[in-house]
């Protein structure tokens, strides 16, 4: 489910705009949120944490 809304937030602009307003902080964007989506799936053995260590 976290790869889910991690994927579906990356690809359509509509609800990263839809996510930004629902939050209604600058300070946390849907990037954050694929990020947290991230940390917490390595934590659970979801993935091998490619997108923590990868320096971008």
């Amino acid at each position: 489910m976290l790869e889910f809304i991690k994927d579906w937030l990356t690809t359509d602009d509509q609800a990263k705009a839809r996510f930004a307003q629902f939050v209604g902080c600058p300070g946390y964007d849907a990037a954050d949120l694929c990020a947290d989506a991230d940390r917490f799936l390595f934590l659970l053995g979801g993935n091998d944490g490619e997108y923590l260590f990868s320096q971008d």
